[in-house]
């Protein structure tokens, strides 16, 4: 069973956020489905990887939108977002 049933409860009304949201929760899925199965380290590692670079595209297009938006909060946002990119690498470097 997948770790994150993706529903519209999760979306921002930006039916581009929301497609590269899916994408990240499908990712994280697929690293719990490789863990859970006993997958190679390697193969966690792979996945990992495609979602740390994955991350950090979405990241530039959600806080350029934002930023295009006059989104009020943003500062606080990109902090959530670096914040986020620092526990992926943690874990990343701890597998």
């Amino acid at each position: 069973m997948a770790l994150i049933l993706w529903s519209n409860d999760y979306s921002v009304g930006v039916p581009r956020l929301d497609a590269d949201h899916i994408v990240i929760a499908s990712l994280i899925n697929h690293i719990d489905d490789a863990k859970q199965t006993g997958a190679d380290e390697s193969v966690v590692a792979g996945i990992l990887r495609v979602l740390l670079d994955f991350a950090a595209t979405h990241f530039r297009r959600e806080e350029a939108m934002m930023a295009k938006a006059g989104y009020a909060d943003l500062a606080d946002h990109i902090r959530e977002h670096q914040l986020l990119a620092e526990q992926l690498m943690w874990v990343s470097f701890s597998e």
